[in-house]
């Protein structure tokens, strides 16, 4: 089964990647990915008016 999230932030760890996001029906998740075993498949949405400006990045500890 496949799980799909919005991306709010990106986190890496030494050789561990996060990924802090949110699911369609609102509840908060986060992905805790080894490197090596990482694949992640980015869809381009249409934009929505009314949505405000999202930045994501990488979070340096």
């Amino acid at each position: 089964n496949a799980i799909t999230f919005h991306v709010r932030q990106i986190g890496n760890i030494p050789s561990v990647i996060t990924f802090d996001g949110v699911m369609d029906d609102g509840e908060t998740v986060q992905l805790v990915q080894h490197a090596s075993q990482l694949s992640v498949l980015l869809i381009a949405l249409p934009v929505k008016i009314a949505q405000l400006k999202r930045v994501i990045g990488f979070v340096t500890d």
